[in-house]
């Protein structure tokens, strides 16, 4: 009897244990299943929240929107006015404060790396706003002086296409005569390009202005439409309406500004080339340094990893030229590179088909190195000849919906670009570099 009564109370003490175990095991259960459905909640309102505010990106930047195939704003532009400025940096603060608003560590970890890069996004963005760059917003490789670049980017598969970049130029008139405003403002308040990017800006606008209007700029698009999507006369009635919007309103407006860039800007413009003698400029600089090196070193800093990557490439290319068996010094040698004519090519067609013979040497190797590759090819064509004197030896745009990427080779004086560095700046702007990163 008394050995039962034991067993009895073995049996009463286990199974509180079990019934204990088994209300501990459901409560965390149920408390798993509440954190659970705490983050699949919070999950789904950042995403809802990233959906809605790449819509309102989109709507912002409408230009990017058209090249994504997104045709709901494909006759807006970006305005570049006083209040539009202020509107985005109102914007930019309500951003922010809603991503604040969602708890990280509620999110799954593909979306705590997504709070994380729009967090940066939107804060390097923010910091933009301290340096006011539309106060210098021309320069030789870029500005409203070459807006007509934007329309050889885009896709037209329709008349309604045409029509809508027309209607996209009539309205970025505003920003040409916005750019004349912004610069006067800056003027006063002591922010202008060097002298050097001034002058060349004005004679890229000369070349516009004195273009006949069969041969300007912005017409090309229209006068080279595909006559497969217009009837009757419609095309010769666009082609019209185009001269009829340059004539008389984007060549006037280009004047203005130019005449003001000859007669107030330049004998203003600041004869240094860095930011040092703008306001705020070492702030500025130092800005501009984190954000393209996604790192928190000072410009100092870099310049020192410079230093030493310019010791340890030279003794590289010092020990090729002894391999070499040299009969020079090193100084000799980068000599004979720059001028020898084995160097270089006589004519801007030779020095394109270097290139293009150069992208199918580096696409076999390619699979030796990558298991993933971008969807959309790419081309190789040359950069406008408007704008190649004025810019870099080579560009990429990335890859449109309906358009392959495209490498800009810059073929003006091809007597001065030298073929013995093809291999490294296509493997940087073209494949694998820049094209990989848009995968």
């Amino acid at each position: 009897m008394h050995i039962n009564i034991y067993k009895n109370k073995i049996f009463l003490s286990i199974l509180s244990i079990l019934v204990i175990s088994s209300c501990q095991t459901a409560n965390k259960a149920e408390k798993e299943s509440v954190d659970d459905k705490k983050v699949i909640s919070e999950d789904i309102k950042f995403e809802e929240y990233l959906s809605t505010q790449w819509n309102k990106d989109l709507e912002d930047s409408p230009v990017f929107a058209s090249l994504l195939g997104d045709k709901r704003f494909n006759q807006e532009i970006t305005p570049n006015s006083q209040e539009y400025y202020q509107e985005k940096i109102n914007k930019l603060e309500k951003k922010i404060s809603k991503l604040k608003s969602f708890n990280i560590n509620n999110l799954n970890p593909d979306n705590q790396l997504n709070h994380k890069l729009l967090s940066l996004n939107l804060n390097n963005s923010m910091e933009a706003t301290n340096f006011p760059s539309y106060y210098m917003a021309l320069n030789q490789r870029g500005g409203v002086q070459s807006y007509y670049e934007t329309g050889d980017r885009l896709i037209y598969s329709s008349k309604s296409d045409y029509e809508d970049w027309l209607v996209r130029l009539s309205k970025y008139v505003d920003n040409i005569n916005n750019t004349t405003l912004n610069l006067k403002e800056g003027l006063d308040k002591g922010y202008t390009q060097p002298k050097l990017i001034t002058k060349q800006v004005i004679i890229q606008i000369d070349n516009i202005l004195n273009s006949d209007i069969d041969n300007h700029p912005y017409m090309k698009i229209f006068l080279s439409a595909d006559d497969i999507f217009f009837q009757n006369n419609e095309k010769n009635q666009l082609i019209e309406d185009a001269k009829d919007l340059v004539i008389n309103k984007i060549n006037p407006a280009y004047q203005e500004l130019n005449t003001f860039l000859k007669d107030e800007y330049l004998p203003k413009s600041r004869d240094s080339i860095g930011l040092s003698d703008i306001p705020n400029g070492k702030a500025w600089y130092e800005y501009v340094a984190r954000y393209h090196t996604t790192t928190d070193l000072t410009p100092n800093q870099i310049h020192e990893i410079g230093l030493k990557e310019v010791k340890r490439i030279r003794s590289e290319m010092e020990q090729i030229i002894a391999d070499l068996e040299w009969d020079g010094d090193f100084k000799s040698f980068l000599n004979y590179l720059r001028t020898s004519p084995r160097f270089y090519y006589d004519n801007g067609e030779d020095l394109l088909n270097a290139y293009l013979i150069m992208s199918k040497k580096i696409d076999p190797l390619l699979p030796k190195i990558f298991k993933v590759f971008p969807r959309a090819p790419y081309g190789v064509i040359p950069i406008p000849e408007e704008s190649a004197p004025f810019t870099t030896t080579a560009y990429y745009n990335a890859p449109a919906k309906g358009r392959p990427g495209y490498f800009y080779a810059n073929l003006y004086k091809p007597e001065s670009r030298p073929n013995t560095k093809y291999p490294f700046l296509q493997c940087m702007r073209q494949y694998p570099d820049i094209i990989f990163k848009y995968l």
